[in-house]
């Protein structure tokens, strides 16, 4: 069953909202190949109400610009999860839209990844009692 999430994306001192939905694939709702974006919350549920969708509760809301900054302080926890978020919509909205969104990252850049992981896992295989890296 598709779930749908109206979701907030605050981006350049404007505020517009989509509709994004999970099934077996993700991605946002279009309209004649046309991203739709609302401009409020009312006109969003107008919508969904003349096409019998139902929202999930509650609002996803991305702040977009602030995204720079989520990045010059990624030691902290939460905005870890929040830029992760934030790659999940860039990679929906990309799928939905059948445009390329390939993120790369350069040998340093895949290093640091593999040492963050790496120190998750050493935490895992702490109390797995097994070390699966062998």
């Amino acid at each position: 069953m598709t779930k749908y999430y109206l979701t907030k994306i605050i981006y350049n001192g404007l505020t517009y909202f989509f509709i994004w939905y999970s099934n077996d694939e993700d991605g946002f709702l279009l309209f004649n190949q046309r991203l739709l974006v609302f401009s409020s919350v009312e006109e969003a549920n107008i919508f969904a109400d003349k096409e019998h969708i139902i929202f999930e509760k509650g609002i996803t809301v991305f702040y977009l610009s602030k995204i720079t900054e989520l990045i010059d302080n990624v030691e902290i926890s939460q905005n870890c999860q929040s830029l992760i978020d934030t790659w999940h919509l860039f990679s929906d909205l990309s799928k939905s839209l059948n445009e390329e969104y390939h993120p790369s990252f350069n040998v340093d850049e895949k290093n640091k990844c593999l040492e963050i992981f790496q120190s998750g896992l050493s935490i895992l295989n702490k109390y797995l009692n097994y070390d699966f890296r062998k």
